[in-house]
């Protein structure tokens, strides 16, 4: 080989060499997601229930902490008419006040018997050893009507996040 062949492939392996370089350094820290609710589901009506006897139903809310450093919500034995066959929910979060609205898209007949359903999902980043207030709600946020008022249900959990977060919040009938 001759001296100007070896100079083009050193030049085109050290090229291909700094192709992969970017100066940056892979810091999963600054690549971390915004806070957001994902890995939402329902399990659907589990029991159908006759008004009156739906506080033979224990409801609760199931706090976990993920892998990835957010908290999964499982809301056990959600009580909504059991005409409801869709959810969604939306979250914020202000300083370390999370707030959850559970959505329940009611359909145009409304059946007269109610249904427990799961509703799970996952908020989050979080950080570790920091205490936090849980908001979850069924008022609309931006319906500021009365019938909403009168309608909603609120419940609030306080709690420290940490890797091995498991708590049960069971919810008191009033």
């Amino acid at each position: 080989m001759s001296m100007k062949t070896k100079e083009y492939v050193c030049l085109f392996l050290l090229s291909v060499a700094m192709a992969g370089c970017t100066g940056e350094v892979d810091n999963p820290v600054s690549k971390q997601r915004g806070f957001e609710l994902t890995n939402f589901s329902n399990t659907g009506c589990k029991s159908t229930l006759t008004r009156g006897y739906e506080d033979s139903i224990q409801e609760s809310f199931e706090l976990t902490a993920s892998i990835d450093g957010g908290l999964y919500v499982k809301h056990v034995n959600a009580i909504y008419n059991c005409g409801i066959r869709q959810f969604d929910a939306q979250t914020s979060i202000e300083g370390q006040v999370i707030t959850v609205w559970e959505k329940a898209f009611k359909p145009e007949i409304l059946p007269t018997c109610l249904c427990s359903f799961d509703i799970a999902y996952e908020v989050g980043p979080l950080e570790d050893g920091k205490s936090y207030t849980l908001t979850v709600t069924t008022k609309n946020p931006e319906d500021h009507s009365i019938t909403a008022e009168m309608n909603k249900k609120e419940w609030k959990m306080d709690f420290v996040y940490s890797p091995n977060l498991s708590e049960v919040v069971v919810i008191s009938k009033e």
